[in-house]
């Protein structure tokens, strides 16, 4: 203002009702930190907050663990008993991801056939799993329903994704 020889104060961070009162900067500034301006900004600071904290802690991988709905169990030839399981995998990374599922829960519980599915970018895909109990494990681990836990490891990512479900021992 000073360099064009225009008066001081022409152009200011004031309202008109603030310019028409000749308030004081102290007066502004006073105006400007109310309550109701202090509740609003505490509240999107808040929503703002869990907005970070829900994408920082998302799960890079869901799992969904599907049993098979025609049979509950079945006896192979050998004499072991296998269930089998769908699971649906989503990759929630923005990279792709190489997926390794192994089970855990019960002595001698192992997966049959190849437990990897390769997942694009925001895919969802279903992998279907065997798991089989040899016949020398059956008489003691017993009859009936016993929980084990499917591991989902991805390959460019440390954490692991751990799901349970039930493994049915028939009678």
């Amino acid at each position: 203002m000073d360099k064009m020889r225009y008066p001081r104060g022409l152009i200011r961070y004031a309202t008109e009702n603030g310019r028409v009162q000749r308030w004081t900067r102290k007066a502004m500034a006073a105006r400007v930190f109310r309550p109701r301006v202090l509740v609003y900004a505490a509240v999107l600071v808040v929503i703002s907050s869990a907005f970070i904290v829900g994408l920082a802690s998302r799960a890079p991988l869901r799992v969904d663990v599907v049993r098979d709905r025609t049979t509950l169990s079945r006896q192979a030839d050998d004499g072991s008993v296998e269930n089998v399981y769908r699971l649906q995998l989503m990759n929630a990374t923005e990279s792709v991801q190489d997926a390794s599922v192994s089970v855990s829960g019960m002595d001698g519980a192992t997966v049959v056939g190849s437990p990897q599915l390769h997942l694009l970018p925001a895919q969802a895909g279903w992998l279907t799993l065997v798991v089989r109990v040899p016949e020398d494990r059956l008489q003691t681990i017993g009859p009936g329903s016993h929980p084990i836990e499917f591991a989902i490891a991805l390959e460019h990512v440390v954490k692991r994704v751990h799901e349970r479900s039930t493994f049915i021992i028939p009678r």
